[in-house]
This record gives structure tokens, sequence and C-alpha cells, in this order.
């Protein structure tokens, strides 16, 4: 149990950031690349493996995308609004 509460931590924190959406890419193999490199990291993580230079790699990612990260959290918020609004 605890192996699938430590996953869901790391899935959590890494999707936060890794929040594009398949409308990002301009090929499928851009987007399964993401997706990849995205389930590596919480696989990584999750399982302690090479834990310093994943969050190396981590980290690097959210320095080059913080803009796209936010962009795409506020995104997501009004999505969500929107979504409650219509309820």
């Amino acid at each position: 149990m605890e192996e699938v509460a430590r996953e869901l931590k790391c899935r959590a924190r890494v999707t936060a950031t890794f929040n594009k959406e398949r409308g990002d890419f301009e090929t499928k193999e851009a987007w399964d690349d993401y997706l990849e490199s995205m389930e590596d990291i919480i696989y990584n993580l999750a399982n302690s493996i090479d834990v310093q230079a994943t969050e190396a790699r981590f980290s690097e990612y959210q320095r080059a995308n913080r803009g796209a990260i936010l962009s795409n959290q506020a995104r997501k918020a009004e999505q969500l609004r929107a979504a409650k609004a219509a309820l």
C-alpha cells in the first residue's frame, strides 16, 4: 500500500508540472516522447531510482518550461471553473 501512495504522490507532483496536452504537440511521436519522459520521472522517483539525476532532470524541465506550465495551469483552472458553472 505504501508503494501505491508513494507513486500517487509522485504522479501528482510530476503531472502538475508536465501539464501539456496532446494539442500542444505537432506529432503523435512528440506527444508520446513527452508522455514517456513524464512516466520515466514518475517511475524513478516512486521507486527511488537515480533520484538525484531524476530530480535534476525534473528541475531543468520546470525551469525551461515555467511560462508554459503556468499558462497551462491557468487554462486548466478556467476549464474547471467553466465545468462547475455548467452544472
